[in-house]
């Protein structure tokens, strides 16, 4: 029951949900690769209205744009390609996984089990990128120094590098957990 005079005019539209604005992006789904199998289109449309996948995408995308921010504050160097590196600061798997476990929480409830299951998801995707991954990019980097030693052996092992950069400090999964938090918590208040 609006009064004539706060109806939306052509000068001053109704304000727009998040929703209404993936709306009208839905038409860009064909240009996707996706769009082109049976379905396609409806399976992008859906997920572009589930609240979860999109603040998990926002999340994740955000923590591996600030890995070239990061890289450039600790080696002094811009270095794009620290966009597609695994490991670095802040830690994207853990955002996402953090997003989509925290918007469970805030759409479904804590006693909900969609929460519950995220939550598991989302310590053992932390767990195994503050531990495992990180102790076998460790490994990585001895076995690299031995590699670069080889020079006596017959074969050239000296051309062999292992990737050193795998996992996360702790200090790395504790920020991708945070912006994971927030980038939820704001999505949600928009949604």
């Amino acid at each position: 029951s609006r009064s004539p005079s706060s109806a939306p005019s052509p000068s001053h539209p109704a304000p727009r949900s998040p929703r209404d604005t993936l709306a009208e992006l839905r038409h860009l789904a064909p240009l996707s690769a996706m769009a082109a199998l049976p379905g396609g289109a409806q399976i992008w449309s859906e997920l572009l209205a589930n609240q979860a996948f999109v603040a998990g995408s926002i999340s994740w995308a955000f923590a591996q744009v600030g890995k070239i921010f990061t890289y450039r504050l600790t080696h002094n160097k811009w270095r794009i390609k620290a966009l597609l590196d695994s490991g670095g600061m802040p830690s994207s798997h853990t955002s996402l996984c953090t997003a989509v476990t925290a918007t469970a929480a805030l759409v479904h409830g804590f006693h909900s089990t969609i929460f519950v299951v995220s939550l598991a998801f989302c310590l053992v995707v932390m767990y195994d990128a503050a531990g495992v991954r990180r102790h076998a990019g460790k490994q990585a980097e001895a076995l690299n120094k031995i590699l670069r030693s080889s020079i006596e052996w017959e074969m050239d092992l000296a051309a062999i590098e292992l990737k050193e950069v795998l996992g996360h400090t702790p200090l790395q999964v504790l920020a991708g957990l945070c912006v994971g938090i927030i980038t939820a918590v704001l999505v949600h208040m928009r949604w």
